[in-house]
Protein backbone atom coordinates (compact mmCIF):
# COMPACT_ATOMS: atom_id res chain seq x y z
CA UNK A 1 0.00 0.00 0.00
CA UNK A 2 1.12 3.56 -0.77
CA UNK A 3 2.39 6.04 1.88
CA UNK A 4 0.78 8.93 2.35
CA UNK A 5 3.91 11.02 2.58
CA UNK A 6 5.30 9.93 -0.96
CA UNK A 7 2.04 10.74 -2.00
CA UNK A 8 2.33 14.47 -1.43
CA UNK A 9 3.28 16.85 -4.42
CA UNK A 10 5.56 15.73 -6.59
CA UNK A 11 7.25 19.49 -6.54
CA UNK A 12 8.77 18.59 -3.07
CA UNK A 13 11.96 17.63 -2.92
CA UNK A 14 13.73 14.13 -1.77
CA UNK A 15 14.43 14.74 2.10
CA UNK A 16 16.19 11.20 2.18
CA UNK A 17 17.87 8.85 0.24
CA UNK A 18 19.57 5.49 0.12
CA UNK A 19 21.80 3.20 -1.11
CA UNK A 20 20.74 -0.02 -3.13
CA UNK A 21 22.09 -3.20 -3.31
CA UNK A 22 20.13 -5.19 -6.06
CA UNK A 23 18.41 -8.33 -4.43
CA UNK A 24 15.37 -10.21 -5.02
CA UNK A 25 14.42 -10.47 -1.59
CA UNK A 26 15.01 -7.26 -0.17
CA UNK A 27 11.50 -5.36 0.22
CA UNK A 28 12.59 -1.23 -0.05
CA UNK A 29 9.59 1.34 1.57
CA UNK A 30 7.67 2.68 -1.52
CA UNK A 31 10.52 5.06 -3.29
CA UNK A 32 9.01 8.27 -4.44
CA UNK A 33 12.34 7.67 -7.27
CA UNK A 34 15.10 6.28 -8.56
CA UNK A 35 18.11 7.56 -9.41
CA UNK A 36 20.69 5.86 -11.02
CA UNK A 37 24.75 6.79 -11.56
CA UNK A 38 25.80 4.38 -14.12
CA UNK A 39 24.24 3.43 -17.31
CA UNK A 40 22.53 -0.56 -17.61
CA UNK A 41 19.44 -1.92 -16.48
CA UNK A 42 16.82 -1.39 -13.88
CA UNK A 43 14.91 -3.93 -13.10
CA UNK A 44 11.98 -2.80 -10.80
CA UNK A 45 9.06 -4.67 -9.06
CA UNK A 46 6.39 -1.92 -9.08
CA UNK A 47 4.21 -1.28 -5.96
CA UNK A 48 1.71 -3.55 -8.34
CA UNK A 49 3.66 -6.72 -8.25
CA UNK A 50 4.51 -5.95 -12.06
CA UNK A 51 8.34 -6.38 -12.67
CA UNK A 52 9.94 -3.82 -15.63
CA UNK A 53 12.79 -3.25 -16.75
CA UNK A 54 14.31 -0.05 -18.24
CA UNK A 55 17.04 1.04 -19.78
CA UNK A 56 19.02 3.86 -18.09
CA UNK A 57 21.62 6.29 -18.75
CA UNK A 58 24.44 7.27 -16.15
CA UNK A 59 22.98 9.79 -13.91
CA UNK A 60 19.17 9.57 -14.39
CA UNK A 61 16.50 9.93 -12.34
CA UNK A 62 12.99 7.94 -12.76
CA UNK A 63 9.83 9.37 -10.66
CA UNK A 64 8.26 5.87 -9.68
CA UNK A 65 7.02 4.01 -7.04
CA UNK A 66 8.58 0.81 -6.65
CA UNK A 67 9.24 -1.58 -3.70
CA UNK A 68 12.32 -3.99 -5.52
CA UNK A 69 15.55 -3.19 -7.30
CA UNK A 70 16.17 -6.67 -8.63
CA UNK A 71 19.09 -8.83 -8.72
CA UNK A 72 19.23 -8.89 -12.69
CA UNK A 73 19.83 -4.95 -12.70
CA UNK A 74 22.97 -4.53 -13.99
CA UNK A 75 22.93 0.05 -13.46
CA UNK A 76 25.25 1.06 -10.71
CA UNK A 77 25.17 3.56 -8.08
CA UNK A 78 21.31 3.14 -7.44
CA UNK A 79 20.03 5.26 -4.81
CA UNK A 80 15.69 5.07 -3.42
CA UNK A 81 14.71 8.53 -3.18
CA UNK A 82 12.06 9.41 -0.21
CA UNK A 83 9.70 12.33 0.75
CA UNK A 84 9.22 13.05 3.73
CA UNK A 85 11.04 9.70 4.73
CA UNK A 86 10.76 8.73 8.71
Amino acid sequence: MASQANRQDAAQPFNSGIAVTPSDSTVLPETAGIYCGGAGNLVLTMDDGTVITLAVIAGSYHPLRANKVRAATTATGVVALYRNFQ
